[in-house]
């Protein structure tokens, strides 16, 4: 997801991907996101988070996402996120339904993957990277738990 999300915006930022990464660790160049965006987000505006962010940012930021939202969805699992979505929330959901709910146009560049690539964002974005592989625990945890409610 991370790096589906760094690949959008330096698309319509009108950088490419690499042009971002190859500056770091340096301040990111104008018209890339920030480095560990999304954790920066996530701590919020205490004074123990830091930008860029740092350990106990991330661990901010990490408590937040455990504690304080009800829902998180994957973009790469949009079917699950739907399901779960409607489990979560039946009431605020009731009579809608998601079968005509599918992503827009897929993108062409999407499915040709750069590995490499991801890797090296991750490792610019390493709370951000971390943040997210915690964000994809706590989905599947849930939506292992409605799956089995639901049965």
């Amino acid at each position: 997801m991370l790096s589906v999300i760094l690949l959008k915006l330096t698309k319509l930022l009108k950088k490419t991907i690499e042009q971002c990464i190859e500056n770091y660790p340096q301040k990111p160049l104008y018209g890339c996101p920030p480095w560990d965006y999304q954790t920066a987000y996530l701590c919020g505006n205490q004074a123990d988070c830091a930008f860029p962010p740092d350990e106990a940012s991330f661990q901010i930021a990490l408590k937040h996402l455990e504690e304080e939202f009800t829902f998180v969805g994957l973009l790469e699992h949009f079917t699950e996120t739907k399901q779960l979505l409607h489990e979560i929330y039946p009431d605020f959901f009731r009579g809608v339904s998601f079968e005509n709910l599918e992503r827009g146009k897929e993108n062409k560049d999407y499915n040709k993957t750069n590995y490499e690539l991801i890797e090296q964002a991750n490792q610019v974005n390493i709370f951000d990277a971390r943040l997210y592989e915690a964000a994809e625990k706590l989905f599947f945890q849930k939506f292992g738990k409605c799956i089995i409610v639901n049965k």
